[in-house]
Parts: C-alpha cells; sequence; structure tokens
C-alpha cells in the first residue's frame, strides 16, 4: 500500500497558521487601498499604483502562503513509496517474548517491571547488531506483532508500544509464547539456530508450559528465560473504574471497557485484590529455570545494567550463526525534497513578480525580507540551531544560581523537544534547588523513560532527594513517612544501579533513621508500655486490622488478637524483660511452628487464617494464640516460643500481611519449656523468666499494702484460684469505673497503680489489668500482662472481621500451676453494656455473693483504702458505715482482745507496719 506517513507529523500543527496569516495579508491590502482611495479617486488608483492591483496581491499572497504550506509539509518530513534493497547476512534468529499480564506492573523493579522488561529488551537489540528479531507480546495468549527482522529501529517503534494492557485476554500463559515461536520458525527451518528469550514474572497460569518447552527443545529451539521482579514480590496498582467495576491499568484516562472517564491511581492507591485480599505478586524463578533448562538454555534474573550484556556474551554469543538466504528490505522513500524544492521555487517566484512602480529603497528593503525568510526557511529542519543560544542561557542562568529563569528555560525548550530525557532531568534539577518540589518530582518522573541506565540511576537518585524534601513539609507523621519511604525506595533503585554511588548510599541510610525516629514519635503498641499507653493509642478510631477467617462462623464470639506479653513491672511501666526477650528466634519464610511446641490448651480455630496489619502501629503482629504453621510477607521476623508473639525488626511503614493454619484461642496457653521453672525448685536469679512473673518490684509499705488487700480478699479464709480472681475482679468493679480520660500521676514517689488500686478514681483497661497483676502476684501466682485488640466487627463488603485502634486492649495472664489463664478485669464503658470486660467478670449484680466475698458493707473483709491526694471521694448510702469509724472500731476491738491476755497491743500509728501475715490462700498446683 502506498500510504503517506510523516517522520515527525506534530508538525503540521503549523499549518493553522496560514489563515490568520491570509486574513491579516487581507486586512493590511484594503487599509492601504482605503488610505490611497483619500488622496485619488478610485479610478485613478489602479493606473498610479500598479502594485496594489488587486489580481497581483492576492497572487502574491498565496505564493507565499503556498510556499509556507510547502516548507511546514518538508518540515513533517513526507514519505510514500517503498525502495528495496537485499540483504544476505549470518546470524542468529531470536524471539523476544514480554509477559504483559497485569503482575508486571509491581513495582519491585522500579519504576515497573514492564518498563524495565521494555528496556532490557532494547538493550538486547543494541547487541545484537546484524541478528533477527522478532517480538511475541504474551498474556493468556500470544500473538506475534513483529516478525523476524534486522530493521532494529522497527522492531524498536513495536517495542515502546508494548503495554499491559495491549492484550485483553488476561493471566499469564508462557506455554503460548512458545508455541508462536515455534509457528513463527516453521518446521521447515530445522537447520536455523533459533533462540526465544522470555522476559517474564514466571506466575505461571496454565499447566502445560513445561510440555511446550520440551517440544521446543526437540525442535533446536533454545530458551533463555529473565526474571523480572523479586522473590519477595510486590502489589499490584490497579486503578477501577466507578462504573463497570472494570481493572484498568494506572496511567489510562478512559475506561477500557465503558470509556468512563477514570480517577488519578495517586489519589486512589488501589491494588489488585483476589476474593478481597490483597494481591503480591512474586518472582517465579523454579518455573523459569525448569524452562530454559529443559532446551539447553539458562535463567538470570534481571537486576540492573549488566543482564542483557551477561545474557549475550554468555548464551547468545557462542551459538553458531545461520547463513540467511537474500533477504529484500523494504523501506519507506523520504520525499521532503519535494516539498523543499517547491516552497524554494514560490518565494523565488515572487522575488521575481514584478512590482509596479515602487521607490528603488523599498524594492531592495521587500527583497531583504524576503530574502531573510528564505535564508530562515532553509535553516536545519529539527531546529537544533535555534535551540543552542536557549541551552547555553539555561545552563549560564544555572549556573549563576538564578534556578528559576534556568528552569523556566529547560521547560521552553522542551516545547521544541517534548520528552527529551537530559531536558526534563535539567529542569527537575533546577526545580529542585528552586525549592519547587512538586515540578521537580513531575520532571524526574518523566526522565525515567529513559533508556539510558546511567541517566536513570541519577534520576532515581534526585528523586530520592525530592521526595525527602518533600515528606519535611508534611505536617503528619504518618503522611511523612509514607513520603520518605518513597525516597528511601528511589535511593535503593539508584544503588541497584549503581552500588559504587556512596552518595546514595549514604542518603539511603541517613533517611532510614530518619523514619526510624518519626516513628518513635508516634503512638505505638511497643514491649515498653507505661500505663497510659494503650489509652493514648486507642483515642483514634482507625481501622488497625484485618482478619480474613476461613469462614464468618470461625470468629470466636469474644475475639482477642493477642500481640505481645510483658513480664516486668515497675512504676507504672510494663516491659518485656531482657531474658524473655532473648528467647525469640529468626524466622524467614514460611515455618512450621506446632503451637510452640507443645499440645495447645486452648480451643483450635481450624484453617488458614490470613491477616493484614495496618502499618505504623507496633512490630509485634495480633495473632489469636498459638498456630501450627506460620508464614509473614517480610524478609523476616522473630518469633518468640515462650511467650507466643511474632515480632518486625521494625515498625513498618507499609501494610503487613501474614497468615497461621489451624491457630489456638488464647483463652488458655500452655506453658512453655521455661515456664516448668515455676512448678519445680529450679534456682534462677530473679531477674530471669519466668521469675520476672512473679516480682513485686515496689517498696515495703506498698508490697504490705498489697498483701493485706489479698487477705481480705480471702476473708482469712483458703480460697481457689477461680475464687480468689472472681473477688479480684468483683472488688476492682465495685471501687472504679471504666474511662479513657484518667490522669497519670505525676508523685515518682509512688506507685501509681497501687495508689489506684487503693483509691475510688476511674481508670482505663491499663489500670486493671496492671491491678490485677499485682494482686496475684501478691497472692503467690505468676502474672504478666498481655496486649492485643479485643472486640470488632464484622466487614460484609471485605469479608473481614475488622478491629480498629480504639479497640487496642490489656489483659491479665496468671498461671494457675498448669496453664496460663486469660483474665480480663476490665469493666464495660458506661453507657455501652459489655464493653472491654472479659473472662471472670462477675455478675451484675454480685451482691450476695459466697462467704468471705468482699463487698462495700462487708466491714473487715474490704482492702484497706487509702485515698490519696486528688483521689475521688467515696460515695456512701445512708446504711454505710463509714470506713474511718470501721478502721477504729477494730482497732478498738484488737485493744480489748490484747488486754484479755495481757499482751500490749500495738498503737494505732503502728498499724502500717505489721509484719507479714502468713499466706492462708491454698493453690492447687
Amino acid at each position: 500500500m502506498n500510504t503517506m506517513t510523516w517522520t515527525d507529523p506534530d508538525r503540521l500543527w503549523l499549518l493553522i497558521l496560514l489563515p490568520p496569516l491570509l486574513g491579516g495579508f487581507a486586512f493590511a491590502w484594503a487599509r492601504r487601498r482605503r488610505l490611497l482611495g483619500l488622496f485619488v479617486s478610485p479610478h485613478r488608483v489602479e493606473e498610479l499604483a500598479g502594485s496594489l492591483s488587486a489580481k497581483g496581491q492576492w497572487l502574491r499572497a498565496a505564493g507565499l502562503l503556498a510556499a509556507m504550506g510547502c516548507l511546514i509539509a518538508a518540515l513533517a518530513g513526507p514519505r510514500w513509496g517503498f525502495r528495496e534493497f537485499e540483504s544476505r547476512a549470518t546470524s542468529l534468529d531470536v524471539v523476544i517474548a514480554i509477559d504483559t499480564s497485569r503482575s508486571m506492573l509491581a513495582s519491585d523493579l522500579a519504576p515497573s517491571r514492564m518498563v524495565r522488561a521494555k528496556l532490557a529488551a532494547i538493550d538486547l537489540l543494541k547487541l545484537g547488531e546484524g541478528d533477527r528479531f522478532a517480538l511475541v507480546p504474551f498474556a493468556g495468549v500470544a500473538f506475534l506483532q513483529c516478525p523476524l527482522t534486522i530493521d532494529h529501529e522497527a522492531l524498536r517503534q513495536h517495542v515502546d508500544l508494548v503495554q499491559v494492557d495491549v492484550i485483553p485476554h488476561g493471566g499469564t500463559s508462557l506455554a503460548a509464547a512458545i508455541n508462536t515461536a515455534l509457528e513463527m520458525f516453521g518446521e521447515e527451518e530445522m537447520d536455523r539456530h533459533k533462540v526465544l528469550v522470555i522476559f517474564s514474572d514466571g506466575e505461571e497460569h496454565e499447566p502445560d508450559a513445561v510440555a511446550a518447552a520440551k517440544l521446543a527443545g526437540a525442535q533446536g529451539m533454545k530458551i533463555f528465560t529473565v526474571g523480572m521482579g523479586t522473590p519477595e514480590g510486590e502489589l499490584v496498582p490497579v486503578l477501577t473504574c466507578s462504573s463497570c467495576d472494570a481493572l484498568n491499568v494506572p496511567g489510562r484516562s478512559r475506561c477500557r471497557e465503558c470509556e468512563a472517564y477514570l480517577t488519578d491511581w495517586t489519589t486512589t492507591r488501589e491494588y489488585l485484590k483476589d476474593d478481597g485480599r490483597l494481591v503480591r505478586s512474586k518472582l517465579n524463578e523454579p518455573m523459569l529455570q525448569e524452562l530454559a533448562t529443559e532446551t539447553g538454555g539458562f535463567y538470570l534474573r534481571h537486576t540492573g545494567t549488566g543482564s542483557m550484556d551477561w545474557l549475550y556474551k554468555n548464551g547468545l554469543a557462542p551459538l553458531p550463526k545461520s547463513e540467511h538466504n537474500p533477504t529484500t528490505v523494504r523501506r519507506q522513500k523520504e520525499q521532503f525534497q519535494w516539498f523543499l524544492g517547491a516552497g524554494v521555487l514560490l518565494l523565488l517566484g515572487e522575488l521575481l513578480w514584478p512590482k509596479g512602480r515602487r521607490p528603488a529603497s523599498k524594492t531592495k528593503t521587500a527583497n531583504a525580507a524576503t530574502a531573510v525568510m528564505l535564508a530562515l526557511c532553509l535553516l536545519p529542519l529539527n531546529a537544533l540551531a535555534a535551540e543552542k543560544p536557549t541551552l547555553k542561557k539555561a545552563r549560564g542562568e544555572y549556573a549563576d544560581g538564578n534556578f528559576v529563569e534556568a528552569q523556566t528555560e529547560y521547560e521552553n525548550l522542551l516545547t521544541l523537544r517534548p520528552g527529551d530525557p537530559p531536558l526534563l532531568f535539567n529542569a527537575g534539577a533546577a526545580a529542585f534547588q528552586a525549592e519547587k518540589y512538586g515540578d521537580a518530582e513531575r520532571h524526574f518522573q518523566s526522565a525515567l523513560r529513559t533508556p539510558d541506565l546511567h541517566l536513570q540511576q541519577r534520576v532515581f537518585y534526585n528523586l530520592g532527594n525530592t521526595h525527602f524534601r518533600l515528606g519535611e513539609l508534611q505536617a503528619k507523621p504518618k503522611e511523612k513517612i509514607q513520603v520518605w519511604e518513597d525516597s528511601a525506595r528511589h535511593y535503593e533503585a539508584a544503588v541497584g544501579l549503581n552500588a559504587r554511588d556512596k552518595a546514595a548510599r549514604r542518603n539511603l541510610a541517613f533517611v532510614r533513621r530518619m523514619i526510624t525516629e518519626e516513628k518513635q514519635r508516634m503512638e505505638q503498641l511497643t514491649d515498653e508500655l507505661p500505663l497510659d499507653g494503650i489509652n493514648r493509642f486507642k483515642q483514634k478510631d482507625e481501622i488497625a486490622l484485618r482478619v480474613y477467617p476461613p469462614d464468618k462462623e470461625a470468629i470466636p464470639e469474644d475475639a482477642y488478637w493477642r500481640m505481645f506479653a510483658l513480664d516486668d513491672y515497675q512504676n507504672g511501666v510494663a516491659t518485656v524483660s531482657d531474658s524473655l526477650r532473648k528467647l525469640s528466634t529468626r524466622r524467614t519464610g514460611p515455618w512450621e511452628s506446632a503451637h510452640g511446641g507443645r499440645a495447645p490448651a486452648g480451643p483450635i480455630l481450624s484453617g488458614e487464617w490470613r491477616f493484614k496489619f495496618e502499618p505504623l502501629f507496633s512490630e509485634f503482629l495480633p495473632i489469636p494464640g498459638p498456630f501450627a504453621t506460620g508464614e509473614a510477607k517480610v524478609k523476616q521476623w522473630r518469633y518468640n516460643r515462650e511467650a507466643l508473639h511474632g515480632r518486625l525488626p521494625e515498625v513498618p511503614s507499609a501494610a503487613v500481611e501474614y497468615r497461621v493454619t489451624d491457630p489456638a484461642d488464647c483463652i488458655v496457653l500452655a506453658p512453655g519449656p521455661a515456664d516448668a521453672a515455676l512448678t519445680n525448685s529450679a534456682a534462677k536469679p530473679a531477674s530471669e523468666y519466668p521469675f520476672t512473673t512473679q516480682q513485686l518490684r515496689l517498696k515495703n509499705s506498698e508490697r504490705r499494702q498489697l498483701h493485706q488487700a489479698v487477705e481480705r480478699l480471702a476473708n482469712n479464709e483458703p480460697i481457689d484460684f477461680e475464687t480468689f480472681n472472681e473477688r479480684v475482679i468483683e472488688f476492682l468493679h465495685k471501687n472504679h469505673k471504666y474511662t479513657r480520660e484518667t490522669r497519670i500521676p505525676e508523685d515518682v514517689d509512688e506507685d501509681p497503680v497501687v495508689r489506684w488500686l487503693f483509691s475510688r478514681e476511674d481508670g482505663h483497661c491499663e489500670y486493671f489489668a496492671y491491678s490485677h497483676v499485682l494482686l496475684a502476684r501478691a497472692a503467690g501466682y505468676p502474672a504478666r500482662i498481655a496486649c492485643g485488640f479485643h472486640g470488632g466487627k464484622w466487614d460484609e463488603k471485605e469479608k473481614c472481621w475488622v478491629s480498629k485502634q480504639s479497640e487496642a486492649h490489656a489483659w491479665a495472664e496468671i498461671f494457675d500451676g498448669t496453664n496460663w489463664i486469660r483474665l480480663d478485669p476490665t469493666p464495660p464503658e458506661e453507657g455501652q453494656g459489655e464493653g472491654e470486660g472479659g473472662e471472670g467478670e462477675p455478675p451484675e449484680n454480685p451482691e450476695g455473693g459466697g462467704e468471705g466475698e468482699p463487698n462495700e458493707n462487708s466491714g473487715e473483709g474490704e482492702p484497706q483504702e487509702e485515698p490519696g491526694e486528688g483521689g475521688k471521694p467515696q460515695e456512701q448510702k445512708e446504711s454505710e458505715v463509714p470506713f474511718e469509724i470501721q478502721e477504729t472500731l477494730r482497732q478498738i476491738k484488737e485493744m480489748l482482745e490484747a488486754m484479755k491476755g495481757d499482751e500490749k497491743p500495738l498503737g494505732a500509728g503502728e498499724l502500717g507496719r505489721l509484719p507479714r501475715p502468713p499466706r492462708r490462700i491454698r493453690k492447687n498446683w
């Protein structure tokens, strides 16, 4: 087909200048005639001014406009017709197959796997000069986009056209790519040396890829596979149409299904999901290795600039080349000279056109102007000569520190050479120095399209600098961290392209340190938890955890998602002791926990449970309890089989996905190997776990208060584990209400939990849990504090259980001699019905309990209360005897008993220094 094409069709837009020029000419000619008519009669105008002939003027105007039109057409580079020539050469026949499935949008190879695959294919074309190449894009199906050709420039244009959505049939079929290459080579070319290079992440969705590779090997084709991606994987960005719910590639302006306008992906940041769960695309190296091995080729992972050099040098270059039959190559002819010649002839005709009567000086001026126009039209077609002064000026402005002016000059140059990567880089650098970081980011992102990997590495480095500055401008810590994470990723890409770049490595370490410091300023759940740590954390109502159970009914009726256990306590701060922290071990990939190496004590929640923990909350992972197997989609994590908690190296900046199978509910936890020391006579330092769960790191007076309280709770009678905890919880509920507005006491000389315990102040969950643990330790029971999430609701749309930040919670775990028992002493919040309280909670009406049960009116059975400064005044009923009177009566009774036995009583002031009474609580272990 002899169709006209254009080298640079965008320059044809200059033709829109011709109609305004024609209108301007008509206006000027009419105005001249009108002015001349003011001096002579109209019929004398033609006689006196031959140059103003209407016919002549219109012919001259038409000639000039036609000349300009021809020159513009020549500038656009018209081509038609073909010239044919024969080519005879020895070369390899190489088919390049590029995976266009949706997973190639993942950014673990920045900026995306698809972009890096196309750049790698172009690098391979440069290395294989003289070889014949073909192009086969594939997804769910494959097709031959460009047959074997030695015209590398034409093939490069085809590579540029490859996009993720070029094939509407989704999925990944490596077999389809192999079979398409076999069909192209044909059975009659058995003596040719045929090569297939596959660029893919290897996520095969069809089962017959290996069989196709065996068939290809039998027909003499070698397959080399190039892995695009990382084994850790990355999320796949998508853009969902709000009209038809079709998935689109980010960057599209209209939906591929319904043509509706799409929103910008940067505002939605949406990722591919499968059945409501985010999909992380991982590099499937075993599959790609097997395909290559079956045909005598090899596999390599694409890591940077040297990958294609290594592939060609060690894979393609050693193969013997075949001599081809004479090949006829057709190329379109450049025809710009016809338009250029016509334009020049028309301009010369205008110069020779009779001018009539005109002064010689004016004639010379007109001829000079026409000559200048002709000279301008004969400048180089690519306008480089016009650009040089502007480029020099832009560089000068930048060197002089005039960065705003330099940015303007570079952007003006981009209107002449749009998309030029070096100009985009320079414009971004000028914008960065001018502190216009948004403009800098835009220019640097556009410059990433360069095939020059050296320039690409510099772009990544400067994008890291730009995002760091953008992060500094963010007011909210969470947004600042997210932008700085982008900065770190760009620095990592720069280091990946050039490992010797010391500046990039130094900046990467610096931004990581800044991210860590910023995280430490945020409210988080850590293993050093002050008394109000959870209460501050739960003031926000953001979603923190999503749980995807095997089915909705599998969610426990009272859902607790346990994160960590704190065994050490001192002065209002609970921590994980160093000895317990050392018991954790490093884990990578899937891991068989076997429920912490012991039989689970709690009920098994059968099946696979998946979790998504939102970023910047904690380095500890919420889990129901011990599990059979587990896997976290992170590089590494640690698991503590004693305390049964999983921990990341640091607080994550992105959402973390993990899964466990057959977890046990944490209502009852079997003891670990180290817990055996609690039931035998093994001697260990008190600071070593598990003896840290028995310590009371308090002043002597505070310990005495706790021991006296325990005796009064027992009513001087032996009671079992269950009764003791019921009475502790009932006492806490009778004397304290739940609130989130408790002010932490500022008296550093008094333990805040002990002070609160013997007051009537309201408190949040830490007060109740810490008080329960201290009373249990005073009674001789090992106890620790557990933290995590309690409660939540089912999200029918996402098909998952959702716990919010406001549902963070603390409770007690107490050892009964056999197992660790979960006990939640926190009462419901007023007006909320059943709230944070959990196991062990007494009935709503606890009055009339068993003998010895503490009661507000029980007198001696109630623990001694010492309302400190700022305590809430005790409310009294009409029939209630004030505590002071009760205490006075008790002291009088003791004095009378002592007098009967001729024993000298202790004074009232010495009551606080009584020796520790003997234990009267019977333990069942």
